[in-house]
């Protein structure tokens, strides 16, 4: 029994070792078919991996300068959809695929049509992002009964990464009850909102767990309460179905606020303004 006990442990220590070599023979195999798959003759075969990276940033940038992303790629309407520019650049070859998976800050922009249906999509992006802030906008233009609970099916998506997001943009929203899920959340990273939603609802406060960077706030409509301390920027209008704010109303709003340097506020936005004082601001608004 002895010399069968033997045996028995040298074929496990075998199998092993064979596993071993087959695991190392696949990793050499896959380095020889990215050699294979290189077109030496490219004018970017000797570009170091960072300077590529560097490049698709700029590539992505600028588009984003050119407004490209206001064409919603992820709309389920196929005349609108568009190749993204950091899935062009990750087809272009393996090498290039690899750098490109390897530069999470060209996954960081979502633009979500609510009513798409390739949320798995931008799952990756958010896998793909790692840790890097988030730039997040919404549509809601879509007039549809799914509408409220494909935003909730989006939020519960999204809130997890709360802490990542350093622009959250809500575009012709009709369902700001939704949004009563951010009221307790902390968005430490959070920059630029955009409300564009008509509602009917009482004020809902957003982010009391805080945004310290909060610096950018357009509001259409005035129903939300976000964070004010960091607001510099404040631009206030409305849709033709919001009614009008009362004078103590516009006063509650901005009076808190203490870094404000530019305001911007649509001329039909109170309805009883005649012959009341200026509204004083304590900030550097001049």
């Amino acid at each position: 029994m002895g010399a069968l006990e033997d045996l028995l442990v040298q074929e496990k220590m075998f199998v092993s070792q064979i596993q071993a070599m087959e695991d190392t023979l696949s990793g050499v195999r896959v380095h020889v078919a990215e050699l294979r798959s290189v077109n030496r003759g490219a004018g970017t075969y000797n570009l170091p991996s960072e300077i590529l990276s560097a490049i698709f940033e700029a590539g992505l940038t600028e588009m984003l300068k050119t407004g490209e992303r206001d064409r919603l790629p992820w709309s389920d309407e196929s005349e609108e959809r568009t190749t993204r520019f950091e899935l062009l650049v990750s087809s272009v070859s393996r090498r290039w695929r690899n750098i490109a998976l390897q530069t999470p800050r060209l996954w960081v922009v979502l633009v979500i049509d609510v009513l798409g249906l390739t949320h798995d999509l931008y799952d990756l992006y958010l896998r793909r992002s790692k840790m890097c802030p988030l730039d997040i906008t919404l549509d809601c233009s879509h007039r549809d009964s799914r509408k409220s609970d494909c935003v909730k099916r989006h939020l519960d998506q999204l809130i997890p990464h709360v802490g990542r997001w350093r622009k959250f943009i809500v575009r012709n929203g009709s369902l700001g009850s939704r949004l009563s899920a951010l009221a307790l959340l902390c968005a430490p990273a959070l920059e630029t909102l955009v409300l564009d939603i008509t509602m009917n609802y009482p004020e809902i406060e957003l982010f009391s767990g805080g945004a310290s960077r909060l610096s950018s706030l357009e509001l259409i409509g005035a129903k939300f309460r976000p964070p004010l301390g960091a607001v510099k920027y404040l631009k206030l209008s409305r849709s033709y179905l919001d009614p009008l704010l009362s004078y103590d109303q516009l006063s509650r709003l901005i009076n808190p606020i203490r870094s404000l340097t530019r305001l911007s506020i649509a001329a039909d936005m109170v309805h009883d303004a005649a012959n009341r004082p200026p509204i004083e601001l304590l900030s550097d608004l001049l």
